[in-house]
């Protein structure tokens, strides 16, 4: 595979804000991972539609890619996208739960709840490529990937030749955590911080006593 990407995604950036999403339909027409994957026909009418109102949402939801375009990272979500998961501009065939995950249909959701907890599978697939584009920046060999029906989400070699199979979790902002923010957001109050360190560790912690348990 090509590692240059030849598609006016990977450099064009946003030129007027207020006329974002008219900008926006005009790099779809041009970018096949936009418009064959990521934000297919099927959708864009309600992509258009929810881009109105989610844009400036009180929790700051809004669709992925388009808030990318916005802030000239754009290319950091279809590259790999490109890179692994097209063929000379044509979809490969793709595992078909990955294919509805990467289709931004979270922002349907009515209340700011349900987009949050919906949105994580579609963060969780996007995570799982720009670590694949990550592993292979530092000089591993993408073999394989979940997307492509492999049994891992990353089959990869080693810079030293070792083969790897690579499970990507995405952590995201707790259910509750996640209530705090919005009423914060919603009283104006002003609102800090990241997500704790130890949840990352914890949930390691967790998936590893739960795979040993059945063996004690």
């Amino acid at each position: 595979m090509n590692k240059n990407i030849h598609c006016p995604c990977q450099s064009i950036k946003c030129t007027d804000r207020n006329n974002l999403l008219q900008e926006f339909t005009a790099i779809r027409e041009k970018c096949t991972a936009l418009k064959e994957i990521l934000v297919p026909d099927c959708v864009w009418a309600d992509f258009q539609k929810n881009a109105e109102h989610l844009t400036d949402n009180t929790v700051g939801h809004k669709h992925k890619v388009l808030g990318a375009f916005q802030h000239g990272i754009l290319s950091k979500i279809t590259f790999p996208i490109h890179r692994y998961l097209m063929d000379d501009n044509i979809p490969k065939k793709l595992k078909n739960d990955y294919k509805k995950d990467l289709v931004e249909r979270w922002t349907e959701q009515k209340t700011p709840l349900k987009r949050h907890q919906k949105s994580r599978g579609h963060d969780g697939k996007i995570n799982e490529l720009l670590c694949a584009a990550w592993l292979e920046h530092q000089g591993w060999e993408i073999d394989n990937l979940e997307a492509l029906d492999g049994d891992y989400d990353i089959e990869a070699t080693s810079p030293g030749n070792s083969s790897t199979a690579i499970e990507v979790k995405f952590i995201g902002l707790q259910n509750e955590k996640f209530k705090e923010h919005e009423k914060c957001c919603i009283s104006h109050k002003a609102i800090a911080g990241t997500i704790p360190i130890y949840d990352g560790y914890n949930y390691f912690l967790f998936r590893t006593y739960e795979a040993a348990s059945p063996l004690c």
